[in-house]
């Protein structure tokens, strides 16, 4: 790879083809957020912050997600505002748009750099579009940098980072270690509103007594093999698997050397440098020695290093160093797959409970007993619907769910069996499914809604029962919670 300073930079977007390209930018972001279909994960979170009756029960339910409170009650509050139903595009819109704004007049950076950033595909669509907790992080990260000459006004925002995720936390200390290798001086009440809000952010994901991960143990072997997938997503991000699929790497005999390009392009860009070579090779690391040692990340966790070496970038930038062609040729690569990715999610769903909810709609089957497998694949239509679902093996209707039970359903005769055991016992029901059970029995498959980018199946099953009527209704599995209004499609 050459280390020559890129010549793009002499022959840089003129000014007002970099704001037509802007205003593309905004009309694109603004047309992926309204046309976005979330997946489990965001309802999750909406959930959380819309029913939990009050802050301790919020603070509880916490202890059951791993995840600090600031995006919870950044949609609390906006719940408030603009209603439950519009509280994630709010959000979504808000960090997102702000972000295009920040990049796009403070970044030290040549214009058709600070364009390609906005079209790369963490920014635009992974951190922008989809709407948790790491697009209320990427706004404060950029807005940290914005700030970085004013002594004080960077070191609120650093501190809340920590409040959002325990990467970001990570991210602050790594913005912490470049103010220093700059030889910016301290300023001690904001170091100590970090550690004080590093604190609460670790109390606050304390895991409850009968807390069970979702993440099943792994090898290292196959922690290695999965952090190399993700690197190199970061790389190239493309997700891919047999056509666009959302958080899969794509499955290429290039892709080791994929995850190799990303440290060369790093090394190259911080030669001389080594607090930004520290960070930019040791954050990945970092991440690979907690896949190895606590549970794995996903890819869209993984991306997170991509934003990490454009914060190198930025203070690079800031100091007058050039960039180098790797790293233009990478700032390319990126916001062409943003524009990919942008294209497949205006042209397919990215989840299909809305199409599912229609489904269930068109059949006439609003008013039957319902039961989920696995307990959170329904939560998408049951806001949609208000149909409660009773999860499979539970017992009891999860509005949101509580991470303290894992499926021991691991094959499709045990749910078939599981199944016909629970019809024996009682009167008919429905069942939506991400995975199809076994043929036999008193089961019977009455459709199937094809997956969108996220790769999630929806199937809908008839289990008739040796009783007559219908399932007796379940209980709810956390009493006490606030009702949720009626979600419009």
């Amino acid at each position: 790879m050459s280390e020559r300073p890129t010549s793009l930079i002499r022959r840089d977007l003129p000014p007002w083809g970099f704001a037509a390209c802007v205003m593309a930018v905004v009309a694109l972001q603004v047309a992926l957020i309204l046309t976005h279909d979330y997946f489990v994960d965001e309802w999750q979170a909406l959930l959380i912050a819309v029913q939990s009756p009050d802050l301790e029960a919020l603070l509880g339910n916490l202890r059951y997600e791993g995840h600090p409170p600031l995006w919870y009650l950044f949609l609390r509050g906006l719940s408030a505002i603009f209603g439950p139903g519009s509280a994630m595009r709010a959000a979504s819109l808000l960090c997102a748009l702000a972000t295009i704004a920040i990049v796009a007049t403070r970044a030290p950076l040549p214009r058709w750099a600070r364009l390609a950033v906005l079209f790369a595909e963490p920014i635009l669509f992974e951190y922008g579009t989809i709407s948790r907790g790491f697009t209320l992080g990427i706004t404060l990260t950029f807005a940290i940098l914005a700030l970085w000459e004013r002594r004080r006004a960077a070191w609120p925002l650093i501190a809340l980072l920590p409040l959002v995720d325990f990467l970001f936390g990570v991210v602050a200390l790594a913005l912490i270690a470049l103010r220093w290798s700059e030889r910016r001086p301290l300023w001690w009440p904001g170091v100590g509103a970090f550690g004080l809000a590093s604190a609460v952010a670790a109390w606050s994901v304390v895991p409850a007594a009968d807390f069970i991960s979702v993440y099943r143990p792994s090898a290292p072997l196959q922690s290695l093999a999965h952090w190399m997938a993700g690197m190199a997503t970061v790389t190239l991000p493309v997700q891919w698997r047999g056509g666009p699929r959302w958080d899969v790497a794509w499955d290429t005999p290039a892709m080791p050397l994929l995850g190799i390009g990303y440290f060369l392009i790093a090394y190259i860009q911080t030669r001389g440098r080594p607090v930004e070579r520290a960070v930019a090779i040791g954050f990945p690391l970092v991440l690979l020695g907690f896949m190895v040692a606590v549970h794995m990340f996903a890819i869209r966790h993984l991306l997170l290093v991509a934003v990490v070496f454009l914060i190198v970038l930025w203070r690079q930038g800031a100091a007058s160093v050039p960039m180098r062609m790797p790293s233009a040729a990478w700032l390319a690569a990126s916001a062409l797959c943003g524009l990919a990715t942008a294209g497949f999610a205006l042209t397919r769903p990215f989840d299909t409970a809305p199409q599912a909810a229609r489904a269930i709609e068109a059949l006439g089957l609003e008013r039957e007993s319902w039961l989920s497998f696995p307990m959170q694949h329904a939560q998408g239509v049951s806001v949609l619907t208000s149909i409660p679902f009773e999860a499979v093996e539970r017992g009891c209707r999860p509005e949101y769910v509580r991470w303290n039970y894992r499926h021991r359903l691991t094959d499709p005769v045990r749910l078939r069996d599981w199944l016909a055991r629970e019809a024996a016992r009682g009167g008919s029901f429905y069942l939506l499914s991400q995975y199809a059970p076994a043929t036999g029995g008193p089961v019977r498959h009455i459709a199937t809604v094809p997956p969108g980018l996220d790769g999630k199946v929806y199937r809908i099953y008839r289990v008739k029962g040796d009783k007559p009527g219908l399932r007796a209704p379940a209980p709810p599995c956390v009493p006490g919670n606030r009702p949720l209004p009626p979600f419009g499609r």
